[in-house]
């Protein structure tokens, strides 16, 4: 999904589910929330990288995009479901393919 950057610096402004990864001109940011900005080997995006760029407006209306977080499927756990009849084996069964959806997920996505 792409956003452009004035709706980002909108969703910074007010605290508004602002995405934790971007990329922007090839190149991925992490959002940084001591400085309330977007951090890379570049340095800052609005603090350090925008002083940089002559055309302000360009930069301004360019657009991000924003990288999914990985949700991986959370374990389950024998104990957590006593009062289930769920055996200890079914529960190990379970984990090993948790772990494989979650091994092709990482891989499909890098």
């Amino acid at each position: 999904m792409k956003i452009e950057i004035m709706d980002l610096l909108h969703k910074i402004y007010n605290l508004d589910d602002m995405p934790r990864k971007i990329i922007f001109e090839n190149c991925v940011w992490r959002y940084c929330s001591e400085f309330q900005d977007y951090q890379s080997e570049r340095g800052y995006l609005f603090g350090d990288y925008m002083t940089h760029i002559n055309e302000t407006r360009k930069f301004l209306n360019g657009e991000v995009e924003i990288v999914e977080e990985d949700n991986k499927i959370e374990k389950i756990s024998y104990d957590d479901h006593v009062g289930i009849d769920l055996s200890e084996a079914v529960c190990n069964k379970l984990n090993v393919v948790i772990d494989a959806i979650n091994e092709y997920i990482l891989s499909s996505k890098g």
